[in-house]
């Protein structure tokens, strides 16, 4: 067994950003976006290609959104273009129960060109809504996205792991970090036991270890010997993945990524992590 990191994880270690966002440009139709009070049209003269086209349905403002799955702790930005038509339009970031709770744009009423929005966040809720609203609240009237991303800006180790989770299995480690989690689950570690995510410390000397304020804990689920751990990103799916940030690794008495004086753990037991580390050899 040893230290693997997932495809996921070395992706996002080597520069790769991808939207998260469904169907961003607008150019084979509308699919990924819901309306509110709106019809929605793909439609030529957009910033690149087609546009979508953002219609009152009735005398009521229309909105045109989509929700994402994201992570807590994960810091995203946003980039679009929006145009007014008939009405001005208004970007919101938020979630489904709180629209507006991240940014609201100013109204943009410029019918001529392309306003370029931009804005940088950091997540505090697992679901995020990305929103378009009209201004006008007259049935017919109209405004004009395109070019709607959202990027996920977590790049280091500290960022990817922000609220993290340290998972503790018997039995032999998986032959890759991208696989489903093998054998059974003996604890999760949390901060304290309580379910909050985990964090890092600064980076000193090429190592990362764990926050120094925290303690690492969590009350055992069933008893066995720890063989493997593998430590998850937040929402991680918990099945094979391609995407999904993880390190995995074997645990022992000693000479293995994590150490434990006893890998024997009795249900009901509280397990500490004392000291968790990450380094990168010169």
């Amino acid at each position: 067994m040893s230290f693997r990191r997932s495809t996921g994880l070395r992706n996002k270690l080597l520069g790769v950003t991808q939207n998260i966002l469904s169907n961003p440009t607008f150019e084979s139709g509308t699919s990924g976006w819901s309306g509110t009070n709106a019809t929605m049209q793909s439609v030529s003269g957009g910033k690149e290609g087609n546009a979508l086209q953002i219609t009152n349905s009735t005398d009521t403002n229309g909105i045109v959104y989509q929700d994402i799955t994201a992570k807590v702790g994960r810091e995203y930005r946003l980039d679009c273009y929006v145009k007014a038509g008939t009405s001005g339009v208004t970007l919101k970031i938020g979630t489904p129960s709180d629209n507006d709770k991240y940014y609201t744009s100013q109204e943009i009423t410029d019918t001529a060109n392309w306003t370029h929005l931009v804005y940088i966040f950091e997540s505090e809720d697992d679901m995020l809504r990305v929103s378009f609203t009209l201004s006008s609240a007259t049935s017919g009237d109209n405004a004009y996205v395109d070019e709607v991303n959202l990027y996920d800006n977590a790049s280091s180790i500290k960022e990817i792991f922000n609220k993290s989770k340290l998972k503790i299995y018997t039995g032999t480690q998986p032959s890759s970090a991208d696989d489903a989690p093998t054998g059974t689950l003996l604890v999760e570690i949390t901060v304290n036991g309580t379910g909050q995510g985990l964090t890092f410390d600064d980076a000193v000397n090429g190592i990362i270890k764990k926050n120094s304020q925290e303690i690492w804990s969590g009350t055992a689920v069933a008893t066995g010997t720890a063989g493997w751990f593998r430590l998850q990103s937040y929402n991680d799916p918990e099945s094979l993945s391609e995407t999904a940030e993880r390190i995995d690794g074997a645990i022992a008495t000693s000479g293995a990524e994590l150490n434990m004086s006893n890998t024997t753990i009795e249900k009901d037991a509280v397990q500490t992590i004392s000291l968790f580390q990450i380094s990168i050899d010169a």
